[in-house]
């Protein structure tokens, strides 16, 4: 409870007493001013209370939201770690793909096959093309 309200409720006591003192009806917070102050006294307290309890949760409410919006953001920077990780580790797989140049390759179609050996077996379903959308895909990474 804020000072204001503390303030509030002493004077509400002091008003009740004197209105009490001198009421002729029984009725001191209608028949004197001491009463009708009290009771005036009484109804913004009430409205300070209320409007300090809508504060009240306004805050809890803003720092909720500010607790997930800073876990999301958390969340959000691990993410793109983790995707640079991914980009990092594909870019060293390719790199060595990338660096193949043949000498004069330009002269050759995207189509041309390149023969890869592994022992006695050849593979001829890798393209030149296939190397060179490597190259360009590192070449656009600035790499």
């Amino acid at each position: 409870m804020s000072g204001l309200l503390e303030r509030a409720r002493a004077m509400i006591v002091f008003l009740d007493e004197h209105a009490a003192m001198v009421s002729n009806i029984r009725s001191p917070r209608t028949d004197n001013d001491f009463g009708r102050e009290a009771q005036m006294i009484q109804d913004l307290a009430s409205h300070i209370e209320r409007i300090e309890a809508e504060r009240d949760a306004a805050r809890k409410q803003a720092v909720k939201e500010f607790d997930e919006r800073q876990a999301s953001e958390a969340l959000c920077r691990v993410r793109i770690e983790a995707a640079e990780a991914e980009r990092d580790e594909a870019v060293k797989a390719l790199e060595p793909f990338g660096d193949i140049d043949g000498e004069g390759d330009e002269e050759f179609p995207d189509s041309t096959a390149a023969i890869i050996s592994f022992g006695r077996s050849k593979v001829y379903t890798v393209t030149l093309g296939n190397f060179r959308r490597v190259k360009g895909v590192l070449r656009e990474l600035g790499l």
